[in-house]
């Protein structure tokens, strides 16, 4: 009997650690990840490049895997930059981290791990299977995993479009269109707010935020 193949369309976060998953299983499919912009296991939250940007969830409780809970400072560990269980590790740490124990899974059991840097156009059912339409060609596929991560937000209403008003906080565009002396408005104050100043202040912003 032919290996089925299971169709992740979204390669940051949650489709890595689907895919991860999948392919320590016993009878392992054939995964396709899909990821129109080639870099997997990053996604919106650990694509940064910015070393200031932080988990919000100390590094004991961010394995991949809850029965190993101390994986990722292991893994921290083998590549030099060892962490305590209570530190708040490097986004982008975590996102190598992400990488590396999906590339390291697909080589370890009976699975296939295809990685395919192409957009998904469309889906629909053929008979007991699926067709997932890209860029790269049509995939017949015996499941489909909607790994898609969050929207960009929308801007609340204004009455006519305003100049310098962003709506994608993690668009570089946004902060080569602030001037270094001019104040910025940040509309919501969560974390992505936070990181927001951190990686203005990185590239020299020196206005007053509200």
């Amino acid at each position: 009997m032919s290996r089925p193949t299971v169709a992740v369309i979204g390669g940051g976060a949650s489709g890595a650690a689907t895919a991860f998953h999948l392919l320590g299983m016993p009878s392992a499919p054939r995964v396709v990840v899909f990821e129109r912009n080639g870099r997997f296991a990053r996604g919106a939250a650990y694509g940064t490049t910015a070393i200031t940007h932080l988990l919000n969830v100390p590094a004991a409780n961010m394995s991949m895997t809850p029965e190993h809970p101390g994986d990722l400072l292991d893994w921290l560990r083998e590549s030099g930059a060892a962490a305590a269980p209570t530190d708040f590790v490097p986004r982008l740490r975590y996102g190598e981290y992400l990488s590396s124990r999906l590339h390291e899974a697909a080589g370890r059991g009976p699975g296939e791990l295809v990685l395919e840097t192409a957009g998904v156009t469309g889906v629909h059912r053929e008979g007991s299977r699926f067709v997932v339409q890209s860029a790269s060609g049509d995939l017949h596929a015996d499941a489909v995993v909607l790994a898609l991560g969050n929207f960009e937000p929308t801007a609340p209403f204004v009455p006519e479009p305003l100049p310098n008003v962003f709506e994608n906080p993690w668009d570089p565009a946004a902060y080569e269109g602030i001037e270094r002396e001019s104040d910025l408005l940040l509309v919501g104050s969560g974390l992505t707010a936070a990181d927001v100043v951190v990686e203005a202040r990185a590239r020299g912003f020196q206005g007053t935020v509200h």
